[in-house]
């Protein structure tokens, strides 16, 4: 039996926390899915810092970020800093403009939000 899942569908007006996504006077913001893998805790740490105060944590090493793709830039550029490319891996995925996101179970940081 499947626990909490949710069967409703919502359009993109009728969730408060879609409005970051949608583009900005005109102009087009872009939507990604950031994942990493991090081999030393304390680069991992710092990583997930820096995730987590640009973007709307997912999992632990999973993010949404909603941004321009200067923003997206300068973001990956900051993490770049952080790891070591030989041993750790981060990836950037863009998203479609209308993404639909289905999560069973509790969330990393639990806050509250609710993707649908």
């Amino acid at each position: 039996m499947m626990k909490n899942l949710i069967t409703e569908t919502h359009n993109e007006e009728s969730l408060p926390e879609w409005q970051a996504l949608k583009p900005d006077a005109g102009q087009r913001t872009g939507c990604w899915l950031a994942c990493y893998d991090i081999a030393d805790p304390k680069r991992l740490n710092r990583v997930y810092r820096l995730m987590s105060s640009e973007a709307l944590a997912i999992q632990k090493s999973v993010f949404l970020v909603s941004m321009f793709p200067e923003e997206l830039k300068m973001l990956s550029s900051q993490v770049s800093d952080l790891i070591d490319t030989k041993l750790d891996r981060v990836d950037f995925i863009r998203l479609p403009r209308n993404v639909t996101a289905i999560s069973l179970g509790r969330r990393s940081g639990d806050d509250g939000i609710l993707l649908l």
